[in-house]
């Protein structure tokens, strides 16, 4: 099935001052994995079809420590410890100024987050001890497997990839970036094959040689 989408750009946040969310034919959706399961109900999509009920439980747990456990020791390391990193992530983005404002700002508020979530409470060397084990664990089961789950990519791709290109492209000096690189490869390797299937022209659209503004275009998703 071909689906039709619109990218918007414009920073809104959802209701639940979430993001990514969609809207479907007037519905809102306010959180990406409600996002997926309502399209999946609401356009009789058949993913992870070729999973058992035993490897869907398995997707389904190395999806919550991606989004809710390493994301969060990828939060403090790119805005409590290492925060120079994120001058390669806004550096076509936001001026000099907007850039420091930004970083001082939204990392005032994450560090309420890191608390309240309870990662902050942790150590410095606690919080690297999960991390660096949480990424183990994803190569681990990754091995030599094309995606987490086998040969073809399943819902839990999109959220373990997410997570991983963060820490290959975007964490620049951090210890998360050096780990993977010298001790886990086949997470790169894994990053590098999901966007060269699905994003050819990420070289061009990433390092602005050929940049286009997507804002609003209308694309077509197999």
């Amino acid at each position: 099935m071909s689906i039709l989408f619109q990218n918007d750009h414009s920073g809104i946040m959802s209701s639940k001052r979430k993001t990514p969310w969609l809207e479907y034919n007037g519905n809102t959706i306010a959180d990406s994995q409600l996002g997926m399961d309502f399209l999946s109900d609401r356009l009789d999509l058949q993913l992870d079809i070729n999973l058992s009920q035993e490897h869907r439980a398995v997707a389904r747990a190395f999806r919550e420590l991606a989004e809710e456990n390493l994301y969060w020791t990828m939060c403090y390391e790119s805005f409590v410890r290492n925060p120079k990193s994120l001058d390669v992530l806004l550096k076509d983005v936001f001026s000099p100024l907007k850039k420091f404002m930004f970083k001082n700002i939204i990392g005032f508020f994450v560090k309420r987050q890191l608390w309240s979530q309870g990662m902050g409470r942790h150590s410095d060397s606690e919080i690297w001890q999960i991390g660096r084990e949480d990424l183990t664990a994803l190569s681990q089961y990754l091995g030599e497997k094309p995606y987490l789950m086998g040969a073809e990519p399943c819902q839990a791709d999109c959220s373990v990839f997410g997570m991983l290109a963060m820490v290959v492209w975007q964490m620049r000096g951090s210890r998360h970036e050096q780990f993977v690189y010298a001790e886990l490869p086949n997470l790169v390797q894994y990053c590098e094959r999901v966007r060269d299937r699905f994003w050819p022209d990420w070289d061009n659209r990433c390092k602005r040689l050929d940049f286009v503004d997507d804002n609003h275009k209308i694309y077509c998703q197999r």
